[in-house]
């Protein structure tokens, strides 16, 4: 009958160490999938960083526009961004230049 008990008992124990064990596989699974998940979500959140092309176009007008104004109205020299590879902002710094050219030209 003590020997019953006592194998029962071992039984138990057992049971409770691959209980234990699975719960710590359990766990450790699911910090690597929550790790996972927040390093998928910071790579969402940064890949949309990025200049939308309506910002850079109107970086380049408004370049465009202090350029063309400035230098028509002969006033000084403008610093400007500059990014001529950027068809977004190229476009939008002509468009700006002539806007400044003719209102400087209205006064």
């Amino acid at each position: 009958m003590v020997a019953g008990k006592v194998a029962r008992l071992e039984c138990v124990a057992i049971w409770i160490i691959k209980l234990e064990l699975c719960i710590a596989i359990n766990f450790v699974a699911m910090i690597s999938i929550s790790k996972f998940l927040l390093a998928f979500i910071l790579l969402l959140s940064l890949g949309g960083c990025g200049e939308s092309a309506d910002v850079r176009y109107d970086r380049g007008f408004n370049d465009g526009y202090a350029a063309g104004y400035n230098t028509t109205c002969k006033i000084r020299v403008t610093l400007i961004s500059g990014e001529w590879d950027d068809k977004q902002y190229s476009r939008g710094y002509r468009d700006g230049y002539s806007e400044g050219s003719i209102e400087c030209n209205k006064k």
